[in-house]
């Protein structure tokens, strides 16, 4: 098989198996997904301009490819888009791997699975999030920059990267700077046009966006007035203890954690500044990161005060590694190619007689400052809970094993010639251990799904034809199951049901999480839904009833 079908049968591979898990996962996927999801596809199939612009919690770049994807095939044809992108993303690291690290320009294609198996990458890969999307334009660019050597286009497309993520604009800052520093460094490129159109193509998608706003709002800032980040609150002792490193251990798979910090560990700074060996492409890896970094430990993208809210507070969200996944990646491929080449100059100096092996020493440090990260981290495990809160001791256990395998590697001339796809075999059995469950919940098994499927059946037993508001925060799904456009029945942040409920012109529903066998709302729920709900009158139907653990009110 040469390289090239080699290639494409790996991308196949993974589509396919990506394209499963989209087919048979649940809908009920922590309703951010499905809301964007239904958002797109109203949006796009009404041709509803104001909102396509307005939208900055959906974005419209989002609401672009979902939307029309969704619009031909649905919910599975808005999944399938998002998995294309994954497996584009995943094939364009590959290639700026073999391009820019020296060492890695034979990496097999079935090392693509260090981006694919970034674990949120892969879990949320079917689903219709945000975060791929910006990491796809992320990588987009550089690709098109470092691979391609088209500039011009490469800024254009980096200029989208608010588009998809609104923080993403600080990548965009970053990647535009360096992009402008590495031509002007050049003689032959240095050229005042050039330069200039480079700056206009990169600007042009925002200007392009906040003029439309202007038109629509009359606010040319309208997405800076409008967003939902907010400072975190300052604690010395918590930012020490949860921030973007030490939260890696719940991104990487063991295998990764250890090659991202070893690659990072030994750059070799003097050569990456200077920009002399790979155009700055390690350098710009750098910044975007450091970037990153700052801005989770400074920045919650959440609404302030919502539910859950304070559980954000002293954590890092996995998916929003989800930008910047393609870097981790790169990091990893630098890791596994600086290993190999070690052990192959340390095979050398052992049979010259010159020595031990230096980077063997400088391997078992790393290890030592990756085991702090891991206990650092458990704590950040066991709040982001699912299966991660019952992988810690596998998850160090798979890190001793890959550590003692590298170490074998500079003894073993064996070990040395599977390096890649042994690691890569790590990479694969560790995302196993840890997600054993990745397909899942599916729709055939998930309870959440069963919920909602009686919710649509006792809330269209109860409606009478006229324009009915449902309110409620069980999933983003809901609205899809029921179907009827005269019932609005979108997730709805539960502060916000007295001003919806007051505000709408028509009968009103209201579900309600209930504890116990009182049938009271969940403490989940503030004072003021507590209050509104016992002002309610409870619907009571003979010929259907209410989900076990909901009750349905009417408020008017």
């Amino acid at each position: 098989m040469n390289k090239v079908s080699d290639g494409l049968a790996w991308r196949a591979l993974a589509f396919g198996v990506l394209a499963a898990c989209a087919a048979i996962y649940t809908f009920d996927d922590g309703s951010d997904a499905f809301q964007h999801f239904l958002h797109s596809v109203t949006y796009v199939s009404e041709l509803n301009i104001r909102n396509f612009v307005l939208s900055v919690w959906d974005k419209p770049l989002p609401i672009l490819i979902y939307g029309i994807s969704g619009v031909l095939g649905g919910i599975n044809g808005a999944r399938l888009a998002s998995v294309l992108l994954v497996v584009m993303s995943a094939g364009m690291v590959h290639s700026l791997a073999r391009r820019c690290i020296r060492g890695a320009a034979d990496a097999p294609y079935e090392s693509m699975v260090l981006f694919l198996m970034v674990m949120p990458v892969f879990l949320q890969s079917f689903i219709t999030m945000t975060e791929l999307i910006a990491g796809f334009v992320l990588v987009s660019a550089l690709y098109l920059y470092y691979v391609m050597g088209r500039p011009w286009l490469a800024c254009l497309v980096a200029g989208v990267l608010p588009l998809a993520r609104v923080e993403a604009g600080l990548f965009l800052a970053v990647m535009l700077g360096f992009f402008l520093f590495l031509q002007w460094r050049c003689p032959e490129d240095r050229d005042n046009r050039r330069l200039l159109g480079m700056v206009v193509f990169a600007s042009l998608p925002c200007l392009i966006w906040f003029s439309a706003c202007w038109i629509y709002s009359g606010d040319f800032f309208y997405v800076a007035h409008n967003g939902y980040t907010f400072a975190r609150p300052f604690d010395a002792e918590l930012f020490a203890v949860h921030n973007g490193i030490t939260a890696l251990p719940s991104v990487l798979t063991p295998p990764a954690l250890l090659l991202v910090l070893f690659g990072v560990f030994s750059i070799e700074w003097r050569t990456v500044v200077s920009g002399r060996e790979d155009g700055g492409f390690l350098f710009i890896c750098v910044l975007i990161m450091f970037v990153f970094l700052v801005f989770t430990a400074t920045v919650i993208a959440y609404p302030r005060n919502e539910l859950h809210w304070e559980l954000l507070i002293p954590v890092v969200n996995g998916r929003a590694y989800n930008v910047v996944a393609p870097v981790l990646a790169i990091f990893a491929y630098l890791g596994l190619a600086r290993l190999s080449s070690a052990m192959e100059a340390g095979a050398e100096a052992a049979q010259a007689g010159r020595g031990e092996q230096q980077e063997a020493r400088f391997l078992l440090v790393v290890f030592l400052l990756g085991l702090c990260v891991v206990y650092l981290c458990k704590k950040q495990f066991y709040i982001n809970g699912s299966a991660f809160s019952r992988a810690v001791p596998a998850y160090l256990w798979l890190y001793v094993s890959f550590f003692a395998f590298l170490l074998s590697g500079f003894l073993s001339q064996r070990v040395r010639r599977f390096l890649w796809p042994a690691s890569v075999l790590f990479v694969v059995l560790s995302f196993l251990v840890i997600n054993p469950r990745f397909y899942g919940p599916t729709r055939f098994s998930d309870p959440n799904f069963k919920l909602q499927t009686e919710l649509t059946n006792y809330v269209s037993a109860y409606y009478g034809g006229e324009s009915t508001l449902l309110l409620q925060n069980l999933s983003g799904s809901v609205e899809y199951f029921i179907g009827k456009k005269e019932i609005q029945a979108g997730w709805q942040w539960p502060t916000r049901f007295v001003e919806q409920a007051n505000g709408f012109q028509g009968k009103v529903l209201v579900l309600i999480r209930t504890d116990g066998e009182a049938r009271t709302p969940s403490a989940v729920y503030d004072s003021t839904v507590t209050e509104f709900a016992q002002s309610l009158r409870e619907v009571r139907r003979s010929t259907v009833s209410a989900p076990e653990g909901w009750v349905l009110y009417e408020a008017k």
